[in-house]
């Protein structure tokens, strides 16, 4: 990056973290520069894939009311395949290769456990590599973060 990230790109960061649709002329008066200045600082960290904008589906909104993690480990073949057949499924939310055992860890949203059973029988149980599984259900979310983490100033 050709450029250092200034202390206020850093504070523009972590106040869209905290409310994504505020607007730029708000967050421009609470900083004190111009809402034109903040747009330009916002392109160019999106440009620069320091920002990146999404939407995120609320999974039990969706009717996802049975998250669970799932530990894959890989007997033969590249774990990068079978990550990569795993993160194709629609019920796999979060696909990660690790460096040790298990070789990837997934989450997962399913509608219930009827439907999580049949997805790791008829889906994961397909996929060409996999020793065996061992599923954590989840109990309940008491933090769900996507952003890293706050970045101190």
């Amino acid at each position: 990056m050709a450029e250092e990230l200034a202390e206020l790109d850093l504070k523009i960061i972590e106040a869209l973290i905290e409310e994504p649709r505020r607007s730029y002329r708000s967050l421009g008066e609470d900083l004190d520069v111009s809402q034109q200045f903040v747009a330009r600082r916002v392109n160019f960290l999106i440009e620069n894939d320091i920002l990146r904008i999404t939407v995120q589906k609320d999974f039990e909104a969706a009717g996802a009311h049975f998250p669970a993690h799932v530990d894959v480990y890989v007997t033969h073949g590249s774990k990068e395949d079978v990550a990569q057949a795993l993160a194709g499924l629609d019920e796999v939310t979060n696909c990660l290769i690790t460096a040790g055992r298990p070789e990837v860890i997934i989450r997962t949203a399913t509608r219930n456990q009827k439907h999580f059973v049949e997805f790791m029988q008829n889906k994961v149980t397909a996929i060409e590599g996999i020793e065996r599984t061992e599923t954590l259900t989840v109990l309940n979310i008491e933090k769900y973060n996507l952003h890293y983490a706050s970045i101190d100033l």
